[in-house]
Parts: C-alpha cells; sequence; structure tokens
C-alpha cells in the first residue's frame, strides 16, 4: 500500500489510503503496522526515502527488499490511468 500510495502523490486525483497505512487516535497518527524495530524503515518508505537496511535485522531487510520488488516489477502501463482502479479494487478486496 505505501507503494501504491507514493505512485499516486505526483498525481491530481488519488484514492485514500490513509486508512490502509496509518491510524490517528487521541489526535495521535501511526502507522498500522506498529513493530518499534520496523518504525524507521517504514517511516522512510512512506515518504519515498532510500533506507539502508544493511544493519537491521532480517524482517526489516525483507521489508526494504520486498518493496524494491514491487518496485521493479509493477508493471509501467499500469502506473498511468489504470493506477487508481487497481487501487479502488484492492481497497475493497481489503473490507
Amino acid at each position: 500500500m505505501i507503494y501504491l500510495n507514493n505512485l499516486q502523490k505526483k498525481r491530481e486525483e488519488t484514492v485514500d489510503l490513509r486508512n490502509l497505512i496509518n491510524s490517528e487516535r487521541y489526535a495521535i497518527k501511526s502507522f498500522n503496522l506498529q513493530v518499534p524495530e520496523r518504525m524507521d524503515c517504514i517511516q522512510a518508505l512512506y515518504n519515498g526515502e532510500d533506507y539502508d537496511s544493511t544493519e537491521k535485522g532480517e524482517s526489516v531487510k525483507n521489508i526494504v527488499e520486498s518493496y524494491k520488488d514491487i518496485e521493479e516489477i509493477f508493471p509501467k502501463e499500469l502506473k498511468e490511468k489504470p493506477l487508481l482502479y487497481i487501487i479502488d479494487w484492492l481497497m475493497r478486496a481489503q473490507m
């Protein structure tokens, strides 16, 4: 979801993914994935920043590698007009 959210940030029209990525409770925003050792990684990816997982645990390395895999294999033709439809479909599949 973070990758798709980053893809659409440059578009005029977007689909609101915030509820799938983060939550807000008592005016405090947090990521839905609340594992302390992963927070720096998730924040960097959410902000579209590179993240060095060299000195990190296996789960953080897996997150970074999976994100990179998605970046590489996500079809270019889906990054254009179909993107919003794909995101909308995924959101409805979550319900």
